[in-house]
Parts: C-alpha cells; structure tokens; sequence
C-alpha cells in the first residue's frame, strides 16, 4: 500500500506539472510541521490542495487538507489528463540571489535556512531583500546549522483538536456617546454566527526563546549579576555599567568580509594589567584558526570563504572570582558570512592589509597630503564651480576672505585664542565675564575657539587646494591669501602648549580635540611648505596632545575599552585612530613620533570599535536626536581613516546599516527621531545627512532619500563638499526598501510607516531598549509616538536645555514624560545612569497588512513592585494602531496610561469615551475597548521642573488612569490615525484571554503570555 501511495502521488504530481498550474512549483506531498503560504499547493491522499490561508501544520495536530477545509481547497481535475508513467520531480530548492524573480511560495536556502516567498516579487540587484531581512516576503521553514543540530517545528502549548469549534460571539465593550464635534465612537457590530472552522492561531517568535549563550561574555554584558569588586578596581564605580559589546552577535548573517570580533574586558586588579586572549575562529571545514591578542578585540587581515563559522575567546587567567588566577573560556557563537558579503578591502589591497607592519609601511609611504590627495581635488573642481555645490563653494570663498582680516592674539593666560574683535579673557579667578564665572567662560571659550579654527583652517586649505595652480590672477591672488591665513593660523595653534585650559580632560574635551584635529588638518595640507624645523614642532605638540588623550582614555586601566559608552569620548578615541593615520611615520630628528606601535594599537582598533550605541543592524541606541548629530562629529574622522588609512569604514556592515536606520527612523518631513536627548516632537530632517550618506554609501534607498532631502539654502558642509561625485538620476526611481516596518533589535526601536514615499505618511516609533537610562537616554522602556500627515500627534516630552538639568532630571528624563506606563502619581522606571533600567523586543513580525510587535520593561521598573511590563503594538496599515498592556505588581498599585501632544486632546463622553487629538489637519481618535476601565483623565500643559532657557513652548501631558488600584492591569486601546472610522473591531472574552478582531484579522491576548494572530 506504502509503495502504491507513493506512486500515485508522485503521477499525480507529473499531471499538475503539466497542467495550468505549472506556473506554481510542482505540488509536494502534505506533511506535518512544516509552514504553509496562502496559495501553496500541496498532494494529500491523491487529491491536490491549494492553501487558503498561511498556517503551520503542527505536529500532532492533525489539520490535513481533506479535514481542514478552512485551510485547504482541493484543486480541480484536469479534463482530459491521464496518468503518465513516470513522475515529475518536485521542485527544486535553490540558493536565494539578487536579481531573480521568484514565485509565490518559492523555496529558496540563504545563509543554511530554507525560506518559502510569502508573495511573488523580483529581488532587485542592490536592494538587500534578503530573506531573514525581509519577513514581508519570506518565512523559514527550517533551520540548518552545521554546529547544532537543526531545530525541529514548532509545538503549540496547547494541541487543537482536528477541526476546532466555531468562535463564540463577543461579549459587549464599553463605549461611550461622543458629542458632536467629534468623531463616533467605533462601537463594534454585530457578530455574525460562523459555521466555519476557524484557522488556528499563529504563536509569533519569542526573542526570549532563541538560544543564549551562558559565559563571562555574557555576564559581563548583563553587568548587574556581576559582583562589584570585579566590575572596577574603583568603589564608587556603579555595579551596572556597559561594557565592550559581543560581536559578532551569536546566529548572526555576516554582510561583511572580513568579520570584527570585539568581548567584554574584565576589570584589571591593577594599574596597567597586561592582558591576553586567545581567539578561536572555528571555519565551515572544522579547521580551527588561533589568534593572540593583549586586546578585547581582532581585526582579521584576510577575506573568509562563505559559511557558517563559531567563535569563541579565553581570557588567561582573567577569573579572579571565584577561581583567582583560572582562565575564562566563553562558549561558542556563531555566525555566517554571506557569498554577497561586501570585502573590507579589495583583491588588490590584501598584499599590504596583512598586517599592522605592511599596512603602516604603506600607509607611511604615501606622500602628504594624505586627507583629500590631489587625485580628490582634480575630481572636486568641476562640481565646486557648477551645480549645487557651486552656491556653497562660493560662500566659502566669502568667508575665506573675511577670516583672513581677523587678527587672533592669545590671551593673558596663555591658554586659549580669542578674536582681535571680542575682548580678551580676564585672569583666571578674576570677575566673572558677562555674569559667567571665570573658569566657566575659559572653558566655553576653550571649547568654542578650536571649533571655529577648525572650520577657518578647512575653509582656507579647501580654497588653496583648489586655485593655487590657476592661471586665472584673481584665483592665484584668492589662492595665496587662503594659504596665508592657513599658515598663520597653524603656526598659532601650533604655539598652545596642549595644557592647563587647552588640555584634554571632562569639561574641555571637545575643544582639545578639536584643536587636535585643525592642527593635524593643517599639518597635512602644507606639510611641503613648511621648514623641517616647523614640521618637527607642531608633530610635536600633535604628539603630546594624542599622549594627553590615550592617559584619559586609556589611562590605567583601559577604560574606554571596558565601558565605550561615553559620548564624549567615542569621538576622542575615533580622532586618536584618525591622527595616527594621518600622521604615521611623521617625526622629528630622525624619530617617527607617530610610529608603527602607535598606528598598530589605534588604526585597527577604529575598524574593529564601531559605535557602541548599536550592533550590526546599524540601529543607535544613545537617543534620536544624538543619532541624527552624531555624523557632525564623525564624517570627517572616518573620511580620514579612508583617505590616509586607505581602507574604507562605510563598507562596515554597521556603518551600511546604520545609514538604513537613519532614513528608517528620520524620514523625509516633519517628525525627527524620537527618544532621549535632543528630541524635539515636530521640526523639518537636516538634508546635509542624507546627502553625505549617499555619497559614502551609494544606494539606491540613499539616491532616493537625498533627493527627498535637498539642503536647506544657505546651508555649508565640508564634508558634503568634499564628498565623492555620484549621479542623484536613479534616486527618482524611489526607494528600493519595501519593508515599511523595520526591527533594529541591538538598540530595541521598532519603525512602523504607511509608506515611505508619502509625505503624509503615519509614522510610529517604539521603544524597549538594552540601553536603558544610560547617557542620552531616557526611562522611556515601551513607549512610543505617532505622527501623521507631516504632524507629531503623540510625542516625546521635555527640552533638552543641558545634560542632567533640573529639567532633565525632574521631567524629561522620567517616564512619565513619554508615552509609558507609571504607576501611583507618576512613578515610572529607574532614570538617572540606569544602564540596567532595560527594556527588550520581545516580538516583531511584519505581514505586509499589518505590524506587532511585543516591548518587555519589567526590568525598568522597580523590581519590587513591578513584577510584568508588556506592551504590545499592532499597526494595521494604514491607519489603526491597537496598544494592548499587561502589567502586575506585588501589591495594588494605581496604574496610569501617559499620553502627550502639542495641543490639548479633547474627550467626549469622559475619560472612558472617545478622545481625540489635533494638530494642524492630522488628527487621531483614541478609545480603551477592553480591560482595567481607564476611569480618569488628568491634563496640564504644565512640566514638574521648568527648562532653564527661556525659549521653549509648552506640551500638554495627559494621565489616564484607573478609579480602584489592582495587583494587575489589562487595556486594549484602538487609536485611529485619522479618525477615519474605516474598521471597527470587535472584542470579546475567550476565558482569560481577550480576542480582538479587526479587517479580517484576529489578535489573541492573554496575561503573561505573548501574542497570538491569525
């Protein structure tokens, strides 16, 4: 019988592959645990299906196509066919690749996982829609790992029965009569008897749930189960604190060649401690390499074949509790490296990356001017004297000419420079300055001048690269005066000791490195018209200055590579990296000052670093807004790295990637970046970004965004000035990402968006992030904003006026004062350095008509009192966002519901009725449908601690909270963006659970447990 059914299926397959269906891939026998597209074909007992709905066949379950009529339909008979003699073979499974069109239910193998097409759609060369990075148009069907053994199908918790019961009718939701200004209430229809079987609902991946990799790797990144002796050598050092991230990130898709490994350095027991680890790179062939490193990271000099490796590092003898003296040895992670990872380098440029000695050789041999050679200049002139960047070229020139009749003296301390024009800065401890205290004005002072050198040195250098071998009189004479100011101001630089005000320590910092940088500028673009005896003096005060920076960064014991999360000196430690490119093999006497040891411990550290505010899905996690600024300070050191380095930085995936995060997070219009510091609710995207983005990753998302982006008139960068040429002509196409919702799981953002081409667009962003309440960030785990038609609708609350202000510390930076949860008047989650006030993604799933997406805070709030924190968000495009909350607590708590706008929201019918929000012509209706009634609602357009800068406008904040405190709270809110009243849902109790359903959708919620959808 066995063999006769095998038969027959596979005749019966030979006549569907010659049929009108052959256009689909050939129908392979039904079978259990595997998952199932809609329109999927399938042979079950000699009968062809046809999938009505995409479903996982669950093991156990029994839901076959002649028993499941809700999820098949059989396939008609062809009239005519007979059965041919031999079988037709299935469908082959073949590697995924760029450029091909695939089918609806496809089977394609990426990266070891086979992946069926959720619809069919061509993959166009340069897009990145590769299958575990577009779940819109592709879902796994199994796992295939050379190193574990492959996982086997999902088992739901609870095992339906072959055909489930019909759904019973919703009970009734409380709804309220609104008044008629605004919109109705969306109360639910009617629900209808159904006689069919409902399909089964679908359990969303859980984060939680993936494997973890238990080890001092590991403990260290989660810091607070760390004991605090071992955390710092220093007692007041708090016990959460960031370390060096793991990358690269266990089960992660390589699209770089070759990988960058960095680890978690434990506290040194003492000053200058030497440290060694061994790093095992385990290659698809078994063959094991071995690396030593004094360092907690590695940059390969080689490329890698395609494949799937594991790594793993021993700390010798770094385990001080509780084996003093034994070595640390991690588990083992892996990772892929894609067959379409872009090369670090080229073929061509492995002969001298090699190593930290033929690398330096090369890079020390290159003649000055090593930042923008003449082959740069020779391509920049045309573009600098037609076009969009002729405007600006010529405004330089302007400003050239008017620095150049700006005297600078130094003042009476010796310690920074002032204008001929301001007046000079009193003795240090003397009156205060304009009613600012001394010292803070030298600092202010100290911070500003170096910064302004900076853009007059570029300025100048910029304007004499480009005449001096004119021909034209009046572009030699504009050639010579640039090379004058240039000179003189270098000089003057040059005679600043790098002490006292000018030195680098905490609150000068950026104004030493700043004048750091415009002496190195300066030192490269005229290094051939300067005396050797010039050269000798300023390479030597560059030099101590770069000492003074490596004993603040580094110092004894190495901290910046224990805990990189400081935003003032990641830019330090990426100018030290940049200057020793620039400046190796440079000297005096006969000495390189900066000398290959130099280069060797800065150069690669800068390729293997990356941000620390992120992983390699490109996300940043220190705020929006620093997100957005953080290109002012990094454009020009890592054009540097590129140019004297010679290796190209924007091929990082992290780099490509945060690009992508960018015009995800920061799209055309007026709703910047949410989250943190710097955050303003509603204001137009800087256009300078997006162009120098471009030019540096030459996408066809970033054509588009750049041309969505023009820069504002009047608007300079040297860094887009200097940019490389690239045509704009294939950003009208628009953009190739089709994904409009996006997860960057390292930072915990979720981006969710009409669509991207639309200027009135729906924009919603959510938070529950790693990064906690650390630096620029905010206690604001699980909240989110929503914006529409070009207005912020609910926003992010507070000013930024400076870093930990009374207004930071008293509102902006608590949770009360972003879309969150709070609980008994306005307590919320840990705000003040909280690293370990976390939050997590827990769920993310895009099926094309709609987004959920499940945040954990429970671990932002204090433990003590809240034991859950679960949000979820479901966005069903284009215009419906459901926020369904579950929290408990130990003992009975008052729960709030926090919500801000720009104008104050109305409410009809009280606070259990219909409120609605308005800005300009975008507006949105919210509504509770179910759970803990929502039975009070507070509003003021008042903040608990004021800003200290006078020019701020208020926001209005509104706390909608419950009558009677409860141990736990359940609240599904509808918010409808538009107020369209286009789908109305219907909600009901299905024991503990609450099921909503919604445009022929249903969402399944239930305390404690994530959600489910079908």
């Amino acid at each position: 019988m066995l063999k006769q059914s095998i038969a027959s299926q596979a005749l019966l397959l030979a006549v569907y592959a010659s049929s009108s269906f052959a256009s689909q891939p050939a129908p392979q026998p039904w079978r259990e645990g595997i998952s199932y597209a809609r329109g999927e074909q399938v042979i079950y007992q000699e009968q062809g299906y046809v999938a009505l709905v995409a479903h996982t066949a669950y093991s156990g379950s029994n839901w076959n196509p002649q028993q499941s009529a809700t999820l098949w339909q059989p396939l008609p008979q062809q009239a005519g066919s007979r059965p041919v003699t031999s079988a037709t073979p299935v469908s082959t499974i073949t590697n995924w690749s760029e450029g091909r069109t695939y089918a609806q239910s496809e089977r394609v193998r990426h990266a070891g996982i086979i992946y069926a097409a959720r619809v069919a759609h061509t993959a166009f060369a340069g897009s990145n829609w590769q299958p575990q990075l577009t779940p819109s148009l592709w879902y796994p069907l199994t796992v295939v790992d050379p190193i574990r053994k492959p996982t086997s199908a999902p088992t739901p918790s609870t095992t339906p029965s072959a055909t489930p019961s019909p759904s019973p009718r919703p009970s009734a939701i409380v709804t309220a009569t609104p008044s008629p200004s605004l919109p109705p209430v969306l109360t639910p229809p009617p629900t209808p008897v159904s006689t069919a079987t409902p399909l089964p609902f679908r359990q969303l991946e859980d984060a939680d749930a993936r494997e973890k990799i238990s080890d001092w790797m590991s403990i260290l990144k989660d810091s607070r189960q760390y004991p605090t002796a071992v955390l710092s050598p220093v007692p007041s050092q708090p016990m959460s604190v960031p370390v060096m991230p793991v990358r690269p990130e266990h089960g992660l898709l390589l699209e770089q060649n070759p990988p960058t490994f960095t680890w978690p350095l434990p506290a040194p027991t003492r000053e200058y401690q030497s440290t060694e680890f061994i790093l095992e790179i385990r290659h698809p062939d078994g063959q094991i390499e071995t690396v030593s490193s004094p360092y907690n990271w590695y940059l390969p000099r080689k490329l890698y074949a395609p494949g799937t490796y594991a790594w793993r590092v021993t700390g010798k003898g770094l385990d001080v509790k509780p084996n003093q003296g034994k070595d640390l040895v991690s588990g083992w992670r892996n990772f892929t490296i894609s067959a379409t990872a872009m090369p670090l380098v080229d073929q061509e440029q492995l002969a001298w990356f090699a190593s930290d000695s033929s690398w330096y050789r090369h890079v020390s041999e290159t003649a000055h001017p090593r930042l923008l050679p003449e082959a740069d200049i020779e391509a920049l002139r045309p573009v600098l004297t037609t076009g969009e960047r002729a405007a600006m070229f010529r405004s330089l020139i302007s400003d050239v000419k008017n620095q150049a009749n700006r005297i600078i003296v130094r003042d009476r301390n010796n310690a920074v420079l002032v204008d001929y024009n301001l007046p000079a800065m009193p003795v240090l401890g003397t009156e205060p300055v304009n009613g600012v205290p001394p010292r803070q004005a030298y600092i202010l002072n100290s911070q500003a001048v170096p910064v302004r050198e900076h853009r007059y040195m570029s300025n100048a250098a910029l304007v004499w690269r480009v005449y001096r071998h004119s021909a034209k009189p009046e572009e030699q004479e504009l050639a010579q005066l640039a090379f004058k100011d240039l000179k003189d101001r270098l000089l003057n630089l040059a005679s600043w000791p790098g002490l006292g005000l000018d030195a680098y320590v905490a609150d000068t910092d950026s104004g030493a490195r700043w004048t750091m940088l415009a002496l190195m500028l300066g030192y490269d673009q005229l290094h051939d018209a300067l005396s050797p005896a010039e050269r000798a003096a300023i390479v030597q005060n560059i030099r101590t200055r770069h000492s003074n920076m490596e004993k603040v960064l580094i110092g004894k014991f190495r901290q910046i590579e224990r805990h990189p999360m400081d935003s003032h000196n990641v830019p330090g430690l990426l100018a030290m990296g940049a200057v020793a490119a620039v400046m190796a093999g440079d000297g005096s006497a006969g000495q390189a000052l900066f000398d290959e040891a130099t280069f060797a411990r800065y150069v690669p550290l800068m390729y293997a670093f990356g941000s620390p505010w992120g992983g390699s899905d490109g996300g940043w996690g220190n705020s929006g807004a620093y997100g957005m600024w953080q290109p002012d300070n990094a454009f020009p050191l890592l054009d540097a790295l590129k140019q004297a380095a010679q290796v190209d930085p924007y091929r990082l995936m992290q780099q490509r990637n945060y690009m992508r995060w960018h015009m995800l997070s920061i799209l055309p219009g007026n709703i910047p970046a949410p989250f943190g510091d710097g955050v303003i609710p509603e204001g137009k995207t800087p256009g300078n970004y997006a162009r120098i983005m471009y030019s540096r990753n030459p996408t066809q998302d970033l054509a588009w965004y750049s041309t969505q982006l023009p820069p504002a008139t009047g608007w300079r960068s040297h860094a887009y000035l200097t940019s490389p040429v690239i045509s704009d002509a294939k950003g009208l196409a628009g953009p190739a990402e089709r994904a409009t919702s996006a997860l960057f799981e390292s930072v915990g953002q979720v981006t969710m968006h009409s669509r991207l081409e639309d200027p009135a667009r729906t924009t919603i962003h959510f938070r529950s992030s790693p990064y906690g309440a650390y630096n620029h960030s905010h206690a604001n785990q699980n909240a989110f904003t929503v914006g529409g038609q070009g207005n912020a609708l609910l926003i992010s609350t507070g000013v930024y006026d400076y870093y930990h202000s009374p207004h930071a510390l008293g509102w902006a930076r608590q949770t009360r004062a972003s879309n969150a949860l709070t609980y008994d008047g306005g307590i919320g989650q840990l705000a003040t350095r909280a690293y370990g006030a976390t939050g997590r993604i827990r769920v993310f799933h895009d099926a094309g008509d709609f987004t959920i997406t499940t945040g954990d805070a429970t671990r932002a709030y204090d433990p003590a009192t809240i034991q859950r924190a679960l949000r979820t968000l479901v966005y069903l495009k284009d215009n419906l966002l459901l926020v369904h909350d579950d929290a408990s607590a130990t003992r009975p708590v008052s729960w709030e519901w926090n919500f801000h706008t720009l104008e104050a929201a109305s409410a009809a019918g009280g606070p259990q009725g219909m409120i609605a929000v308005q800005r300009g012509q975008a507006k949105l209706c919210m509504q509770q449908l179910a759970g803990s009634p929502l039975a009070r609602l507070a509003q003021t357009d008042q903040y608990a601690v004021n800003p200290s800068t006078s020019n701020w406008t208020p926001t209005h904040h509104a706390v909608w909270s419950v009558a009677t405190p409860g141990t736990s709270f359940e609240s599904l809110v509808l918010i409808d963006i538009g107020c369209q009243e286009g789908s109305k849902p219907v909600v009901q109790r299905d024991g503990s659970a609450l099921l909503v359903k919604v445009r022929d959708r249903e969402f399944r919620f239930e305390a404690g447990k994530l959600p489910q959808y079908r």
